[in-house]
């Protein structure tokens, strides 16, 4: 087991093991479902609204990936080196703190590296891969979402 969390209403356990998930009823302690496969050992697993998971990788292909529980696959996926992730409590959208790559030549291969310890902040919408806001120069660290409190008018 390298990452597990459970859905909102504590319904559904998800556990990573290496490259696949397993979806648990947690009051029965049965397995309920194994969905797929990630390229590289997943390293973070969290709950993004009622069905969907989104997960982080490391490794030669660093990915975040968001999992339909309906489908039991990837629904897309981002090539990123995420060091934190949170979710929103509506479960709307989730946001990545991630290393920002710095170009570097090796001198044999000539692969773009991630060598930066400068950090960016990305935000999603579950079901859109493109990020909808983009903040740069952050220092790595933690990421969370605040309740807002609005004062009544």
């Amino acid at each position: 087991m390298i990452a597990a969390a459970f859905s909102a209403d504590g319904s559904v356990l998800a556990v990573a093991g290496e490259i696949v998930i397993t979806l648990w009823d947690p009051e029965m302690n049965v397995l309920a479902t194994v969905i797929g496969d990630s390229l590289e050992p997943i390293g973070s697993l969290s709950f993004v609204g009622k069905s969907n998971i989104v997960s982080t990788s490391r490794g030669s292909n660093p990915r975040v990936s968001v999992w339909s529980m309906s489908k039991l696959s990837i629904t897309w996926s981002y090539k990123l080196h995420a060091e934190a992730i949170t979710c929103a409590q509506d479960g709307s959208s989730f946001a990545v703190l991630a290393c920002l790559p710095e170009s570097s030549e090796v001198a044999e291969a000539k692969e773009t590296m991630l060598q930066s310890k400068d950090g960016a902040i990305l935000l999603f919408k579950v079901g859109d891969p493109v990020p909808v806001a983009f903040v740069k120069n952050f220092n790595l660290g933690i990421l969370l979402f605040m309740a807002s409190h609005q004062s009544p008018t």
